[in-house]
Order: C-alpha cells, then structure tokens, then sequence
C-alpha cells in the first residue's frame, strides 16, 4: 500500500502516491515510472493521472528547487517550456507565457496557496514582493495555456500556483545563509515550528540584500533591492475537516536608479482556509483572504490597495459525472497619489466582482476518454458579464502514452491602468478609456505525454491563439493618446519537454519551445506602439544535468538559450548555471553556486543600450542547517 500524498489549491491540485521508503519532498529520485503515476487536477479540478490531464502541466518539485541553489521564485521559472523569464533590475522580472511579456504583463495568473497576487490596479505581478522561504515550497505548478474556465479573468496564456507545505511538514528548525556573492549579497531565510496532536504550526523570516546590476555602458544602475518578510502558518486537522491559517508580512526598499529616495514597498495578508470531506465522497472547501499592498516609487507612483476574498469550491460525483462547481465575491479598493507623470482618476476607486463555475467531467469509450466541460460566469465593474466556457478531452492511447486537445475562451478584464489612467507629461499624455473593453482570447490547444521508453519520457504541447480588442494606443488630438480595443493577434507554437534518465545517478531534463506572433490593428485604425503588447523570443532551449556523486556530493547545470527579443531589439544569448552540493552530515548541507557564468554581464530585456540594465554573473556560498 502506497501513501497517498496531496497538495491542494484553488484551481489546480495535485496529489501523489509515494512508496513510503521516499521522503516526501524527494520526488526528483522517483523513477520515470513512478513519476508517471503522479495525479494532477488540472483545470478541471478532478485527480487524474498526468497522463490524463488535458493540459500543458509542468511541475517544479521541492528537490529541483533545493537542486537549483536559486534564491528567487522567478529564476526558478525559467525551468519551464513556453514561459518567458527577463530580468529587468535587481529586484524585478518581466514574466509570462506564450508571449505578451512586458514589465506589465497582464495574461499570466499568479496564486500562492489559492490567493491571487497580481495587481488589481493593473494585472500584472509584483515579483520582487513575492518572495518566500524557499524551502517550504512543496511545489509550483505551471499550466501553458488559459485556465479560464475555473480561475476567471487573467489565466489567459497561464497559470502559475505556488503551493507551500503542510505546517505539520515543517516542524523542524532551519536555517539557510547565501552570501560571498557579487550580486546576492545576503540572503538569510529560517523558520521555527512544533504542534501539539492534530495541530501543527510554523513560523519562518526571510531577508535579502541584492546589490545593484550595472548598466550597458558601465555605469552602476543604481537599483538596490532589500526586502524583510516573516510569515506563518497553522494547520489543524480534526476528523474530516483540515483547516489552515496563514500569513505573511514584508517590508523593503528599491533603488530607481538615482541617488534620490529609494522605493518603499510595505504589505501584508492572512488567508483562511477550511475543508471537509462528506461520507459519500463529495468535498467541500471554503477559503477567505484579505491583502494590503503599498508602494512608492519616487516622482513615479504612489498607491495602496486592499483586497477582500471569499470563495467556496464543492465537488461530487452524480452517476458517471464528476461535478466541480463554486461562487466567489472580491472587493478591490486602491488610494492613488498623482505624481507627476502618472495619476488616476478618480484617485480613490471601490470596485467589486462576482463570479461562479461549473464543470463536468464525463468518462466515455470505457473510460479510456475524459470530457471536461465547464465555464466561468462573473460580473466585474468594468466590462460587466464575462463568459469563459471550454472543452478539454484526452485519450488514454495504451499504457504510459495519451494524448489530450482543448478548445478554450479567455478573457482579461479591465482595470484602472486601462479606464482610469492618465499617463505622460504635459504635451504628450496616454489617457484611459471608461469605455474599455475585456481583451479576449480563443486558444486551440493539442498535446502528447507519454514514456516511448523505459528511461524516457516526453511532453508536447502545441497551440494557436486568435486574440481580438487587445489595448491599442490611438491618436485623439495633436499630443493626446487614448487607450482603445483595435489591436489583434494571432500566436502559434510548441513546446517540447523530455526526461532521460541516463543511469540511476544521472539525469537529463531539457525543453525546447517556439513562439511565433502578428499584430494588427482594426481596418482604418492609426496605431502606435503595438510591440507594448510583448516583446518575446521565438525559441528558447534549456538543458539540465543532475547527478548526484560519491560521498554525498551532488553536481547540478544547466544551460539555456534565449533568442533575440524584437522591438526593442535584445540580442539573444546564452549562459550556463552551476551547483556543486555536499552534505557533510544528515543536518548540513552546503553548496558552492555559480549562475550567468558564460560572461560577466548579459542584457536580457528593456529600453535600448546604453540606458539598459544587464544581468551579472553571480557566484556565491550557501549553508543549510537542519535541527
């Protein structure tokens, strides 16, 4: 009899089955087959085999993110096929899948344990403010494609869950320091936990001191980045029932690549989470948050903003159909400041939103097919009454290999950066639109997985997206530009994924993906700038070696290639990262990390030289102390 191992968010769940001779968070040493027997619920919310998810699903495990040496979630994100990861400063990425990336990107949604962390104000994501104790990560999933169907507004091209552990996981003292390095000059994350019978609970800090990157002429960039956060989290376990209690505060600063101010960043959350399981097998889950975020960024912007969420989720099974189904209520608030190139208005905004779904999955042809069908309804201040139906199918084609298609709409609703915004100095200003419309998206999606043989297993996915009332920038009068709804798009791609296990001690993990895209405005529309709409390579390739040595030595690389980005152009390059592991005893670990190490500096996205700012070769220490 196997442990049965599951890890659940709002949206995608996973669960594993694991041989109790493996530790919990070491599914990297799991064999292909084993690994094959992983249970993903997708977007449909249902467990299934991965080989039975009707998506493009890659998982990044607690081993591969010890492996890594990374001190950072969105580093660890360039693991994945068909995500675009661009450093832009020392505290910031531009992030997003299957294209449309920018500093702003806005079709990627990003949860941490269920709660949305992306920016109501403008849909995009904060990434130096999300940043955790790394080790109490248990996985980050990542769906390539819209999950819209269950997750609502923004999962347009992706999804990306960061699901943490169990407090009854992390109970044992610990404590990481990096530090020697040229760029991460200090990074100390540690935790405390214990419980007493069903309940357990943890708490943890993390801070870090990122030295400012240099500019393509040489110059320092003047954009330093530190940031202290502490957290915790309790979970009770009584009967049929878990409950969960969570949060986290931060507080940190950012150089904006002057010698004025820095940049203030200050927030906080706590989440609520209670599940109960009914004799019949049915699941009910219901789960609350609530988010303050300030930001300032000198003679730039200036704003804070409060979430309050609440959702319940009920699955049950009626004859042969799994039926998923749930509601949720938001509430957004935001208080602005006008600065002098950026001001809302009005500068004070309540906006709430209500949606609700349902799904069914239907087994069909002996259960060797799965059809999940369901839709996403929500009412939203902007744009009103959005629908977001799909269709997703797989075939179990014979043991170990299957095949899965999906038909899907998407949309990204408005928000104040799109209807409220004022934008510019005097004499050429970008004014929003109130009458701004959904952006929308049609994606057709096919795939295979399967393990050809016994030491090989390979993923594809390919896609094509029809985009239409993408945000435009139009000429009104001689120095005004209003936003608009006439920019379209089409995009068209793969992404390959495999893994070889060369010997029991040595294993390959590599991905290539392709990405092509057109833009194009409404009959007898004057456009301006539509690359703000994604500057994105068209291949990129990665490959991994993990090879664990004698005496308790492990040796981890890898190397990635990304091409030229288009408009700005950004040459394509290519680095190479390194760990060298050794643990010395059961209780210390320590590790020798090298990352970018082809070159001294490399530019990886922005505004054209010599104003951008490069990535450096960082190569640093760590030690990890267990109790």
């Amino acid at each position: 009899m196997r442990n049965l191992v599951c890890v659940v968010a709002i949206g995608v769940s996973v669960c594993m089955s694991i041989r109790p001779a493996y530790g919990q968070t070491d599914l990297k040493r799991l064999s292909l087959e084993e690994l094959m027997d992983v249970d993903v619920t997708s977007v449909g919310r249902t467990r299934l085999p991965l080989e039975r998810t009707a998506a493009a699903v890659t998982v990044i495990t607690a081993e591969e993110i010890r492996r890594s040496g990374i001190t950072n979630i969105p580093e660890l994100l360039r693991v994945i096929p068909g995500v675009q990861v661009a450093r832009m400063n020392a505290g910031s990425w531009a992030i997003s899948a299957r294209g449309f990336n920018s500093t702003a990107a806005n079709k990627l949604l990003v949860q941490i344990d269920g709660r949305p962390v992306y920016s109501p104000l403008f849909s995009g994501t904060f990434w130096e403010i999300q940043d955790l104790v790394l080790d109490e990560i248990a996985r980050i999933e990542v769906v390539r494609g819209p999950g819209a169907s269950l997750y609502g507004p923004n999962a347009v091209n992706g999804i990306i869950n960061i699901i943490t552990k169990s407090a009854h996981l992390t109970k044992q003292p610990y404590v990481t320091v990096n530090g020697g390095g040229s760029e991460d000059l200090a990074v100390v994350s540690g935790r405390v936990g214990g419980g007493t019978g069903d309940t357990s609970y943890r708490v943890d800090a993390k801070y870090f001191y990122r030295d400012q990157l240099r500019l393509a002429n040489g110059l320092d960039a003047l954009d330093t980045a530190r940031t202290g956060r502490m957290g915790y989290r309790v979970d009770s376990t009584h009967g049929a029932s878990d409950f969960t209690l969570q949060g986290d505060f931060y507080n940190g600063s950012i150089g904006i690549g002057s010698n004025r101010e820095d940049g203030k960043l200050l927030g906080g959350n706590i989440l609520g989470r209670a599940i109960h399981r009914f004799a019949g097998g049915s699941e009910l889950q219901v789960q609350t948050y609530f988010q303050r975020d300030y930001r300032r960024v000198p003679l730039q912007s200036e704003f804070s903003q409060e979430i309050f969420d609440v959702e319940f989720q009920h699955n049950f099974q009626v004859s042969r159909h799994g039926v998923t189904w749930g509601g949720q209520f938001r509430s957004n608030h935001d208080d602005t400041r006008v600065t002098p190139v950026l001001s809302f208005s009005p500068v004070s905004r309540t906006y709430p939103s209500v949606s609700g779904f349902v799904v069914d999955e239907i087994p069909l042809a002996r259960e060797r097919v799965l059809v999940s069908v369901g839709s996403k309804f929500e009412h939203n201040d902007f744009s009103g009454g959005e629908i977001q139906p799909s269709v997703r199918a797989s075939w179990l084609l014979k043991t170990d290999h299957s095949a899965w298609a999906a038909v899907s709409r998407a949309v990204r609703t408005p928000t104040r950066f799109d209807s409220d915004i004022r934008f510019g100095p005097p004499g050429l200003t970008i004014f929003g639109n109130p009458d701004f419309h959904a952006e929308e998206l049609v994606a057709y999606e096919m795939g295979y997985r399967g393990r050809p043989h016994p030491q090989l297993t390979l993923d594809v996915a390919v896609f094509y997206n029809v985009y239409d009332q993408l945000r435009s920038l139009e000429p009104l009068t001689p120095g005004v530009i209003i936003e608009r709804n006439s920019l379209n798009a089409e995009s068209r791609g793969f992404e390959i994924e495999s893994m070889f296990d060369v010997t029991p001690d040595v294993r390959l993990r590599g991905y290539y993906s392709f990405l092509g895209k057109s833009l194009s405005f409404d009959p007898g529309v004057v456009g301006l700038l539509a690359s703000l709409e994604g500057n994105d390579p068209r291949h990129q390739f990665r490959v991994e070696t993990a090879i664990d040595l004698p005496r308790n030595f492990e040796f981890d690389s890898a190397v990635r290639f990304v091409d030229q980005l288009p408009d700005p152009v950004v040459p394509g390059y290519a680095e190479l990262d390194a760990r060298l592991g050794w643990n010395p005893t059961r209780g210390i670990e320590t590790a020798l990390i090298g990352r970018n190490l082809l070159r001294p500096r490399h530019p990886e996205f922005g505004a054209p030289a010599p104003n951008r700012i490069e990535a450096e070769r960082n190569v640093y220490a760590r030690i990890t102390l267990r109790f």
